[in-house]
C-alpha cells in the first residue's frame, strides 16, 4: 500500500467515525450528498477518492470543519544512515554534515576512541623528596 492509499483509507475511517458519532446511517449521508450508500462504504473504507466539494459537503453534514476529517501530517523517518551519507559527494555531504553537527560529534567520537580520557590531556608528575 502506498502513501495515497494509506491516506484515503485514513480519511475513510475519520468519515466513518463522525458518522457513526452522530448515528447517521450510511443511505442518510448518501442521500444527502447525492451519492449511493455503496459509494460511501467504499470512501469510508479507503477505496473510493471523492471531489473537493463532496469532501467539503460530508464535512458539513457530518457537523465538522474539513480539517477534522483529515489525518495528521506523517510524520517523517529522517535517519540518516552513515552509508547512505557516504554515497553524497563531498562538497554536499560536508554541508549536511556541518548542519546537523555529525562532522563535530565525529570528530568527538574519534577523540574519545584514541583518548580514552575523553581528549583531556593528562601528565605525570614526579614527586620530588
Amino acid at each position: 500500500m502506498n502513501d495515497r492509499d494509506s491516506f484515503y483509507k485514513r480519511v475513510g475511517q475519520l468519515v466513518r467515525k463522525a458518522r457513526q458519532d452522530r448515528n447517521f446511517a450510511q443511505e442518510f449521508l448518501a442521500s444527502a450528498v447525492g451519492l449511493t450508500r455503496t459509494s460511501i462504504s467504499n470512501i469510508e473504507k479507503g477505496r473510493q477518492k471523492m471531489l473537493l466539494h463532496t469532501f467539503c459537503e460530508i464535512a458539513d453534514i457530518l457537523g465538522v470543519e474539513p480539517d477534522k476529517l483529515l489525518p495528521e501530517p506523517l510524520e517523517l523517518d529522517l535517519t540518516l544512515k552513515q552509508e547512505d551519507l557516504q554515497k553524497i559527494p563531498e562538497p554536499e555531504r560536508a554541508f549536511i554534515e556541518a548542519g546537523l553537527g555529525i562532522k563535530k560529534r565525529r570528530e568527538d567520537a574519534n577523540t574519545a576512541k584514541k583518548n580514552p580520557d575523553g581528549g583531556r590531556r593528562t601528565f605525570d608528575i614526579a614527586k620530588s623528596d
